[in-house]
């Protein structure tokens, strides 16, 4: 059975979609030492993992990646993006989603909310998009059918 998990009400979403994004770069900046610190120690006890969320922006990944210890592991991690860029299509998702576990869906509660967390989505799949091609790293599109790309993604592995 799912948890719900019940956020307090911060009308994060009557924010513009840019404040958005600037708070989730906030947030990976705040993260990020501590994350490092587990990517360190699943490498370090070889533990297969998926690690995913707001603190995994690639300028953040290419400072991991640049450090001694990212050596002796390079050749068995690997780093995908997932973006959306089609808000329409973005929308139609979040409508699908299940919204108890998502803390950008429980802000949703007009129209306009909706709007501004799609617009939110896009810019961040382009800003993600352009960070990635930098470091070189996979970006995948999975606006189209998110399970099925999800499923063959799976399958690389």
């Amino acid at each position: 059975k799912k948890r719900k998990i019940k956020l307090p009400e911060l009308n994060v979403c009557t924010t513009s979609p840019q404040q958005l994004l600037r708070g989730e770069i906030r947030s990976a900046k705040t993260l990020w030492p501590g994350v490092k610190r587990l990517m360190f120690a699943l490498m370090k006890w070889k533990q297969d993992c998926i690690l995913e969320g707001v603190h995994l922006f690639p300028d953040f990944v290419h400072e991991f990646e640049t450090m001694k210890e990212w050596e002796s592991v390079r050749d068995d991690i690997r780093i995908i993006y997932l973006i959306k860029k089609d808000e329409q299509k973005i929308i139609e998702g979040f409508k699908r989603s299940d919204k108890s576990s998502d803390w950008l869906l429980q802000c949703i509660h007009t129209e306009e909310d909706l709007q501004n967390a799609a617009k939110m989505v896009r810019i961040k799949s382009i800003y993600l998009e352009k960070q990635a091609q930098k470091y070189g790293y996979r970006v995948v599109n999975t606006e189209n059918n998110f399970q099925k790309t999800i499923r063959h993604l799976l399958k690389e592995f």
